[in-house]
């Protein structure tokens, strides 16, 4: 639900409120409650570190991983940037489809020690 209808919903619900017979002790417990829940939706949507690509594990030498949709961008755009970063590191990494790469295993420590995320505090 986006805040903005959100707001709208509220509102009209405090009206309504307000016109009924509640108390204005209940009217405002109901406020505090509404208004904590919004607090909680925004900042669990803005604050969120989410993983964008992360190893589905090595076979044949290679390190494979997969690219999801995440924070508003397309797999493909947090396939590229995950690419460029490990190949900016000196790994020999290629894209082998739409959402996914693969990685030569030797030096790189462990497949599922790499993994691309996006979103704030990451």
């Amino acid at each position: 639900m986006s805040e903005r209808l959100y707001q709208n919903i509220l509102s009209e619900v405090m009206v309504d409120l307000l016109n009924s017979h509640c108390s204005k002790k209940f009217i405002l417990k109901f406020f505090l409650m509404l208004t904590t829940g919004l607090a909680l939706m925004i900042s669990s949507s803005v604050f969120a570190c989410d993983d964008a690509c992360m190893s589905t594990g090595e076979s044949f030498g290679k390190c494979n991983y997969r690219c999801l949709d995440a924070c508003y961008t397309p797999a493909f755009h947090h396939r590229n940037e995950f690419l460029a970063g490990l190949q900016v590191r000196g790994y020999n990494c290629v894209s082998t489809g739409y959402d996914t790469l693969s990685c030569d295993s030797n030096g790189m420590g462990g497949c599922y020690g790499h993994k691309w995320t996006c979103g704030r505090n990451c």
